[in-house]
């Protein structure tokens, strides 16, 4: 797996650790956030992910780190340290294109998890 950026080829590991080594060496001027911060915007990436995939009628769902970057008000450094904690978790992954990523995302069915609390009261 390959990927194109500005005429230079470089292999899929490579961009991988290159990524991870630049949400690791991210300029000191840019407010990092915590790790419950990056948790909270993996869940809502996840759930942005979830409304788009309803709409289109699709599990897999294409994001770019940009726009998502825009979409949530957070700098590129946060999306991409949650895009790699989600990635890690098996729920995206990195496409050939450089910023661009692929969501796997469940559909959210509430009425499946309201039943199953309720059983799970009545049981205690």
């Amino acid at each position: 797996m390959k990927a194109e950026r500005h005429g230079a080829i470089v292999p899929g590991k490579l961009r991988e650790f290159l990524t991870n080594l630049a949400a690791i060496l991210a300029p000191l001027s840019v407010t990092r956030a915590t790790k419950e911060q990056i948790h909270q915007l993996a869940r809502a990436i996840i759930d942005h992910g979830r409304m788009v995939s309803q709409f289109y009628s699709q599990q897999t769902v294409g994001v770019e780190e940009r726009e998502l970057a825009f979409r949530f008000r957070e700098t590129t450094h946060n999306i991409v340290s949650a895009l790699v904690l989600l990635e890690k978790e098996g729920r995206a992954s990195r496409t050939r294109l450089a910023g661009y990523w692929t969501l796997r995302v469940q559909p959210h069915n509430n009425d499946k998890e309201v039943f199953a609390s309720h059983e799970d009261h009545r049981s205690v």
